[in-house]
């Protein structure tokens, strides 16, 4: 768990005592092990965007989206987010239609390529 924490701390380690926000991830990469998320953090004094591979477990125990970090500790968080639910239509009554009805040989050969 420390080497998966290191690379985050590098980076907080290039800006001591600066706040960074965590604004979003937006990437996912899963082609190599260990999987990273792709972390967005916003110098709260320059305002400018950094972005840094997170693994998933640090986002589970450790950095949250709005949170605000300096030197990798946790100092704070964004008051000013909105929090809120959706619920996603759970209809069961969802048509399933063979692919093969839908695209040609050739198109479905040409998205597999």
């Amino acid at each position: 768990m420390s080497h998966n924490n290191s690379a985050i701390l590098d980076f907080f380690s290039k800006f001591p005592n600066q706040p960074f926000e965590f604004v979003t991830v937006t990437d996912i990469n899963i082609k190599e092990h260990p999987n990273y998320y792709k972390a967005i953090f916003r110098n709260i004094r320059t305002n400018k965007y950094f972005s840094r591979f997170l693994v998933p477990e640090m986002m589970r125990y450790k950095y949250k989206v709005g949170h605000i970090y300096t030197d990798g500790e946790h100092v704070g968080q964004n008051k000013t987010l909105l929090k809120g639910e959706f619920t996603v239509n759970e209809n069961i009554d969802v048509n399933l239609v063979r692919l093969s009805t839908v695209l040609s040989e050739e198109e479905a050969k040409n998205i597999i390529d």
